[in-house]
This record gives structure tokens, sequence and C-alpha cells, in this order.
């Protein structure tokens, strides 16, 4: 019992590193921006900068970090809580704010510009001021390579996207609600139905591209033949998706037993038949609480471990790390004493 008892706190102890190691809880920032007294336009590119990261959305109406394009900072290593987090419109510096596990800022941005202070701002483009945006091109070409114009039977669908450019913030819009940021390449979950879905790449000269493309979504009613074995199928009914039915263990168990019926002449056939029939009809012993066998005590402890186990998983994905040690190590003494209580009941009843 005591080494099942070390085993046990040995393993406990090496969830702590892996419980440490989960990602802590982002911050959303949302609110108003204005350029020069104005709302900014549309596509206003805004940068989150912490700790040598970089989180990117764009404005949208006037403001950012509404639904559906909620702009989140990650805490991917749960080290954040108190550093500095720089935000950034068109490049010029706009606010600071100290990262919070789970915060949820109201944070405007009002920034003043002119033509050839460096910075892309307001209603500025690469046509009315090249100085700070850039010499107009082309505008990027975006390909979408997936999906395409056809049905498709899954509702996971790829969303995989081109650009002969370098492209400095992706988005795509589905089903012509708002435009929702991105970093290629992804996958989606929709449901069945027809959709359309367009994608929008902006250049660092700030001007933009984008593609649309229609698809089907329509899942087809099982039937039998297609590969799986759903509820209503079975061995009899549809032997080419749950497989044949197994009747050939009955049949020679059949068999056995006619051969058994042609030997009982030579007159030893029936007593050892009488014999096993007898021997089944014996009461079947009672298994006490001290007689459980081994693989029935394995049982026990792996259950108690899986209880144990989840609960500390639990608290590592609502605590922080600070405190995630403590209800750790409290979880660990916890386990320990139901282990002894489990040993001294035994004992008991032995």
């Amino acid at each position: 019992m005591k080494n099942k008892l070390f085993t046990l706190t040995i393993a406990l102890l090496f969830l702590l590193p892996i419980i440490s190691a989960a990602p802590g809880m982002p911050h959303w920032f949302y609110g108003d921006v204005t350029v020069n007294g104005a709302s900014a336009p549309d596509n206003n590119i805004i940068t989150a900068s912490i700790d040598g990261d970089e989180y990117i959305t764009v404005t949208k109406n006037g403001n950012y970090g509404s639904v559906p394009n909620r702009f989140y900072v990650e805490d991917p290593e749960d080290d954040r809580i108190g550093d500095t987090i720089t935000f950034y419109v068109g490049g010029m510096q706009a606010e600071t704010f100290i990262f919070e596990n789970a915060g949820y800022t109201n944070l405007d941005f009002e920034l003043t510009t002119t033509c050839g202070d460096g910075y892309c701002l307001g209603d500025e483009t690469c046509s009315s001021c090249s100085n700070d945006c850039g010499i107009c091109t082309d505008p990027p070409i975006i390909t979408i390579v997936s999906p395409v114009n056809q049905v498709y039977d899954i509702t996971s669908i790829d969303l995989d996207v081109l650009s002969d450019q370098n492209i400095l913030i992706w988005m795509y819009a589905l089903n012509s609600a708002d435009p929702i940021t991105f970093n290629p390449n992804i996958t989606l979950t929709l449901d069945e139905g027809y959709h359309d879905i367009t994608v929008i790449g902006i250049n660092s000269n700030y001007q933009s591209g984008s593609s649309t493309v229609l698809f089907t979504i329509d899942i087809p009613e099982p039937f039998c033949g297609d590969g799986t074995c759903d509820a209503d199928e079975s061995c009899s009914l549809c032997p080419t998706d749950c497989g044949s039915c197994s009747g050939g263990s009955s049949g020679g168990g059949s068999s056995g037993g006619g051969s058994g019926g042609s030997s009982s002449g030579s007159g030893t056939t029936p007593i050892n038949n009488e014999i096993t029939t007898l021997s089944f009809e014996q009461e079947p012993k009672q298994t006490t609480e001290t007689e459980k066998t081994l693989p029935e005590e394995i049982s026990e402890e792996k259950s108690l471990f899986s209880k144990i186990t989840g609960a500390v998983v639990g608290v590592g994905n609502q605590l922080g790390k600070s405190t995630m040690v403590i209800g750790f190590l409290a979880l660990i003494f916890i386990a320990v004493l139901i282990i002894s209580f489990v040993k001294k009941r035994k004992v008991k009843a032995e």
C-alpha cells in the first residue's frame, strides 16, 4: 500500500509543471478611435505590443474591438500580469495600459496628425499623402484557395488564402457579416445551407483587395453503405457498415454438444455431464470487502486517481499561477487523507 501511495503522490507532483504551463486569460480591449476630432475611417490599423508580441485589429465605424471582431491581448505563458501594453494606430503611439488576466477595458484613442508627420492616419491615403502612406501601387490580389464554389458534405471548412503582396492584416466576412481579423490559414465550423465568404487583405500602403466565394454545405442522410454504422443500423440490417454478425462460435458449441451425445454410450460421459451441471449450480461465493482481488483494488485506486486528477486539472484551468500551487498542494494533502482512510477501513474489516 505504501508503494501505491508513493506512486500516486509522485504522479500528482508531475502534473504541477503541466498545470503551470497553462495559458492565462486574455485581456479584451474595445473603444472609439478619433483622428483630428473625427471618427477614424474603416481599416485604420491598431497594434497592441507587449513583451515583443504584436496583436493587430482594424477600425470599423469609428471603433475597434466590438462584437464580432473582439480584440484580445493574449497571455500564452500566464506571466503577463502587470506588464505594459503599448497601443499604436497607424504606427503612431496612442496609449499604454497594464495587462490584466480576464480584463475587460474600454480604452479610447484620440490622435492628431498632419500630412508629412510620417503616420498614415485618418483620411490620409497614398493618393492624398504619399509622404506618409507611400506611393500608390496596384492593390493586392487576394486568392481564396479554399473553400471553392461547390457543395460540401462536411461542416468543417478550411479557409486557405493567398496574395501577390505582403499583407499586414487579413479579414474575412461570413454571410455579409462584419469582417473578422484572422491569421491564415484556419478552419471554420459552419451550419448546413448556402454561404458566402469575403476575404480582405490590406498591404503596407494601406491599400486593400478582396475576393468572394459562394458555396453550400449539404450533409446527406445516412444510408447503408456510407461506411458508418449509424444508430438505426446493425450487423443484421447493414453488414456493409456494421460488419458481419458473429454466429460461428455458437454453432461450434452445438456441434460439440452433439459429439458428446454420440459418445454417451460409453457410460462415462453421462457421469461427467452430471458433475459438470452440479458444479455450475453451486451458489457463487460472496466476495467480502477484505477479500477483494488485486484487479478490483487496482480498479478502485485508478478510479480515485482519475477523480483527483480531474480536480487538479479543473483547478488549474480556473486559478492563476500564484494560487494554483497552493490549491495543488491542498489537493495532494486531501488525496493522502482519502487513501489513508481507505487503508484503515480495510484493516478494520480484516
